[in-house]
């Protein structure tokens, strides 16, 4: 099952809830091939984000692509 990494950088105003990929100053993507794999990715990438102490914070989100996630919800 292949997994999307979803990694978005926020400013440290945003509310956890509103840092989404429409209001983050910086959207990455990073494809895993487990769950495990996605934890790791995330993690390593915030991690190393030199950008955490400009006032930034890094959000990491891991799911199926969207249209994986069509199809095993019966959506074309």
């Amino acid at each position: 099952m292949k997994l999307i990494v979803l990694i978005l950088t926020c400013l440290a105003t945003t509310p956890q809830e509103d840092c989404t990929r429409q209001t983050a100053i910086d959207v990455r993507e990073v494809v895993a091939g487990s769950l495990m794999e996605c934890a790791m990715a995330g993690l390593t990438t915030a991690a190393s984000d030199p950008r955490g102490q400009d006032g930034l914070w890094t959000k990491i989100i891991c799911g199926r692509p969207a249209k994986e996630e069509h199809a095993a919800n019966g959506r074309p």
